[in-house]
């Protein structure tokens, strides 16, 4: 089973399942992302599926929230990485629904690089560091 996951809002989490005809069972989860993990494990168990199903991961890496990002790719590249089952990555559009994303996926369904075993993120701008006030008493 092919399973798509979009961690890329700080707010929630997304998932489906990916086959050759399209995708189904789309499922969008109001969560932080300390629940993601918890959320992937409900995803599956509603759908009697195992983590051991699953033999590719599609997964969202940016642009987005860091934290939202990091959280998703650690739990993704982690299972790919000890499971040694391939990852591909997916940049996903301001504006895009998961729903728009998932049929772009679908033209190159077949033409998956099967030696790719982890994604890095894309946060779509530098960050954001601010001098602390302690920095600025010192000067």
């Amino acid at each position: 089973m092919r399973l798509y996951v979009n961690g890329r809002d700080i707010r929630k989490i997304g998932f489906a399942v990916v086959e050759e005809g399209g995708f189904r069972d789309l499922e969008v989860v109001d969560c932080g992302p300390s629940a993601y993990l918890k959320q992937l494990d409900a995803y599956l168990k509603r759908r009697s599926f195992l983590l051991d199903d699953v033999d590719l991961f599609y997964v969202v890496v940016g642009p987005g929230s860091p934290t939202a990002l990091r959280a998703s790719l650690s739990i993704v590249n982690t299972i790919a990485w000890v499971r040694e089952i391939p990852v591909v990555a997916v940049e996903q559009g301001g504006d895009d629904e998961d729903s728009d994303t998932l049929e772009e996926l679908m033209g190159g369904y077949e033409q998956v690089d099967m030696s790719t075993y982890f994604a890095e993120p894309v946060y779509g701008r530098g960050p954001g560091v601010t001098v602390s006030t302690k920095d600025r008493l010192r000067q």
